[in-house]
């Protein structure tokens, strides 16, 4: 005898006719402007290494690590997160229970919030709707090439209060990267030791609260923590490393 499906659940998934718009936003809003934030940086280090009279070796070698960076960047990014971004669309479900949703996708937990947890949604007509849970990580996103998107919106809507999400909000990551790649840099510059202590110390706490969020998000996959906590561990090594260079030279004066 055949069980007969909960009627009270539903579920959706991605229509695969909206991925390339999904990759034309990512790479627009995500690639373009991470590599503008890394050869801003490359720009700054060797300009500010010009004006302190660094050797040409120096000048030389960061030129060439730059602009190998920004060339492997250039081929390689876009192809890995268009395939890492085809995995996560093809395995992507919204569960529309009772009282509860649920998302599941490959790579990430399983995040479920029931509907007396929803404390707001934000919507990017066209695009995506957020649904922000009672910590500000607990957030299911769903993008509106979702299968049957009017039906998930409608109980959407009727959940919390919706806000518009603005521009400024969806440019965070970015002004982010470049707030901390300028603090890095600035840090490592400056002339002054007490500056810099000051900035290197802001930029660790900077960088162990990203840390904190790549490793604590339910929307990180498993891949993107583990690159990420090498890339934040490393940040701090370094600027650690400094730190206890400029307090050194503190104690010598």
């Amino acid at each position: 005898m055949e069980v007969e499906a909960n009627p009270a659940i539903r579920t959706y998934r991605l229509l695969p006719a909206a991925l390339p718009d999904a990759e034309r936003r990512v790479r627009n809003r995500q690639i373009i402007p991470q590599m503008a934030v890394v050869a801003a940086v490359f720009i700054l280090s060797i300009a500010l290494g010009s004006w302190k009279n660094a050797s040409l070796t120096y000048l030389v070698a960061i030129t060439i690590f730059g602009a190998a960076l920004l060339t492997y960047m250039f081929f390689m990014t876009p192809r890995r997160v268009r395939r890492i971004l085809a995995r996560c669309w093809q395995t992507y479900t919204l569960e529309i229970g009772p009282d509860y949703l649920l998302r599941r996708q490959a790579e990430t937990p399983d995040l479920r919030l029931s509907f007396s947890e929803i404390k707001r949604i934000e919507r990017r007509p066209g695009e995506y709707v957020r649904v922000i849970g009672p910590h500000r990580l607990q957030v299911i996103g769903i993008p509106e090439g979702i299968d049957r998107f009017d039906d998930v919106w409608q109980t959407l809507s009727s959940l919390a209060p919706v806000n518009p999400l603005t521009s400024i909000q969806r440019s965070y990551f970015t002004i982010g990267s470049a707030a901390g790649a300028a603090l890095f840099l600035a840090a490592l510059w400056v002339r002054s030791p007490e500056l810099s202590l000051i900035l290197l110390l802001s930029f660790i706490a900077l960088a162990g609260w990203a840390l904190a969020i790549t490793v604590r998000s339910p929307n990180v996959t498993r891949k993107g923590r583990r690159n990420g906590v090498m890339l934040y561990s490393w940040l701090i090594l370094l600027c650690l490393l400094k730190v206890v260079s400029v307090v050194a030279d503190l104690r010598k004066h």
